[in-house]
């Protein structure tokens, strides 16, 4: 499941990047929006793990 959630995540991660690669030529910023985009994916996949572990 957490493998599954990966798998959907990075698709709409290169999905992001695509249309940010349209908007945004800057390699610079570009660069830095896919660390922050990086950052919030690995807390969503942490957290959606977190919960999916049972108690």
């Amino acid at each position: 499941n957490s493998a599954r959630l990966k798998k959907e995540q990075e698709a709409l991660l290169k999905q992001i990047k695509a249309n940010l690669d349209v908007q945004i030529p800057n390699d610079d910023k570009l660069q830095n929006l896919q660390d922050c985009l990086e950052v919030a994916n690995n807390r969503l996949i942490h957290s959606g793990t977190l919960k999916l572990l049972p108690d």
